[in-house]
């Protein structure tokens, strides 16, 4: 899709009414369900990742969690074109916010640490009402890349966001808005490789997190919130989340051991709208394969 199409396309979604967005979502979703990799994925990450459930109770979460995360990739484009009023507006519902004024109120950085629960990104959109953030964001390519750039023309004029790439430039971005007492959002639970990659527990399994995370994290002062958002049933709105936990910031790795532990605790929260399909247990470490 060219950058023109790709751009009607994101205009048009992201101006139709919340019904009919979420319904092309569900649609979009119900069509993912049927393919059976898919399916495979997400049956075996709640196999790994929530033992607790029964085997039933594990398939009846697949379809509502791959419905989810169709809703919230056509989410993007209202997030895009959105005023801070209207964010406002389709927030019904909040805990913790409380938190998030007292840590900008205290200058020392704020950092939200928000996984792919619910409606990604709209805890960051939503705490941009209060303050300018800076988002990293992960170059995906094609009709995402094309969503990004859209991102960047619209948001920065309406809502004071800046896009730092998940790239070393970024990261210095990220650093720099940090150092000067801004505030950040970042997407933690996000398989990666290479050196910039980190092996966790996560919900009892090895998985791989941006490693930049702990290590930007490690001794600093800035206030660390967790993030989750939940789509309310029959497009009344969302309910958008932020809470604390005590995080060991003196060791790289049990920081991020304790960072995966405010994750899960996010998913827990709200696992149905969950991005189970994702392949994020694809990379391990030496002498194990891959769960897929």
């Amino acid at each position: 899709m060219n950058d023109r199409l790709a751009r009607h396309f994101f205009l048009a979604a992201g101006r139709a009414p919340l019904w009919v967005q979420q319904g092309l979502g569900q649609l979009a979703g119900m069509a993912t369900a049927c393919m059976s990799k898919t399916r495979h994925v997400a049956a075996t990450n709640l196999r790994l990742c929530l033992p607790q459930l029964t085997a039933a109770q594990r398939r009846a979460m697949i379809t509502p969690s791959l419905r989810a995360s169709s809703c919230a990739a056509v989410e993007i484009a209202r997030w895009s074109l959105a005023y801070p009023d209207e964010i406002r507006r389709v927030v019904v519902e909040t805990s913790g916010v409380h938190l998030l004024q007292e840590a900008l109120l205290a200058g020392r950085g704020v950092v939200i640490l928000s996984p792919h629960v619910g409606s990604w990104g709209l805890p960051n959109i939503y705490a941009a009402t209060l303050a300018p953030i800076t988002v990293m964001y992960r170059n995906q390519g094609g009709i995402l890349d094309a969503a990004t750039r859209l991102f960047t023309s619209e948001l920065l004029a309406r809502l004071g966001v800046q896009l730092a790439a998940s790239n070393p430039s970024g990261v210095r971005l990220i650093a720099n808005a940090l150092r000067r007492g801004g505030m950040v959002g970042l997407l933690p639970d996000q398989a990666v490789r290479g050196r910039g990659a980190l092996f966790a527990d996560f919900f009892g399994q090895p998985a791989t997190m941006p490693a930049f995370i702990p290590r930007l994290l490690l001794n600093s002062k800035a206030t660390i919130l967790f993030a989750w958002s939940r789509r309310l049933p029959r497009a009344q709105g969302y309910a958008v989340h932020y809470l604390q936990r005590p995080l060991p910031r003196h060791d790289v790795q049990q920081l991020a051991e304790a960072i995966n532990r405010g994750i899960e605790q996010c998913i827990l929260a709200n696992p149905e709208q969950y991005i189970w399909g994702y392949r994020r247990f694809r990379r391990q470490p030496p002498g194990m394969r891959s769960p897929y």
